[in-house]
């Protein structure tokens, strides 16, 4: 009879214990480790966007298209490789040919026409489909030197634009025309599409819009936003005029 009462008396403790600890849940007292896990996933957040216009040669506005970017899965892999050096299990993340400092800084845009229109950006691209890269065309890839950026504060992401003026050569030599409609963010000059692999560059982020055309002696600007932290996400939806 008294190991009988001992047994319910171990039972009750632990009904109740039970209840204090679900109680404590409920009323949030827990809330503090919720909110650090919350905290840091959006911390860690990057986006971007991305705009493309056009200028005649008088300097008027031909055509204004922008859209958010997709950060490939290769550059966060690079970003990571970066931030952390020789990390275990990234043999096989490629990120340029620059293996013992690192895979360079991802301030090169490129820009290309992926053929048809059917392909979209999407987490595995590697490259541009169809990258413009003849040369004295005035549309091969460029390296921004000087990015602008503005610092984290509070909840405000930390900020860089990075853009490049590409002006298709007036003579006629690269053509009478150029069709773009997708752009990339690389860091290297040399190009996936001019050699047989990957190793001499990484792309960071890639985005694809309707087909704009570039006429001889006309520019396209290009300028692209990232954003690292902060609460907020930029709109999904693409815009655009022509």
């Amino acid at each position: 009879m008294k190991e009988q009462h001992k047994t319910i008396a171990v039972l009750g403790a632990i009904v109740a214990l039970s209840g204090v600890l679900a109680g404590n849940m409920a009323l949030g007292f827990f809330d503090n480790d919720s909110s650090s896990a919350n905290s840091l996933a959006t911390s860690g957040l990057m986006t971007g966007h991305v705009t493309m216009t056009v200028y005649d040669a008088d300097g008027n506005i031909k055509a204004y298209q922008q859209s958010d970017n997709i950060i490939v899965n290769q550059g966060e892999n690079c970003a990571v490789k970066t931030l952390f050096g020789n990390v275990t299990g990234a043999t096989g993340v490629i990120c340029g040919d620059d293996v013992t400092d690192g895979p360079g800084h991802f301030n090169v845009i490129a820009i290309g026409n992926q053929t048809v229109g059917t392909d979209t950006a999407a987490d595995g691209n590697l490259k541009l489909v169809n990258e413009h890269n003849q040369t004295n065309s005035g549309f091969t890839r460029v390296r921004d030197t000087t990015p602008a950026y503005t610092a984290a504060s509070g909840s405000t992401a930390a900020k860089v634009i990075l853009s490049n003026a590409f002006t298709l050569a007036s003579d006629g030599s690269a053509g009478s025309s150029r069709t773009v409609s997708e752009s990339g963010l690389f860091n290297a000059t040399i190009g996936a599409s001019m050699q047989a692999t990957h190793n001499a560059d990484a792309m960071f982020a890639r985005q694809t819009f309707s087909p704009i055309t570039v006429n001889a002696g006309e520019t396209l600007t290009v300028e692209w936003t990232v954003n690292v932290g902060g609460a907020g996400t930029l709109g999904s939806e693409p815009t655009s005029s022509q």
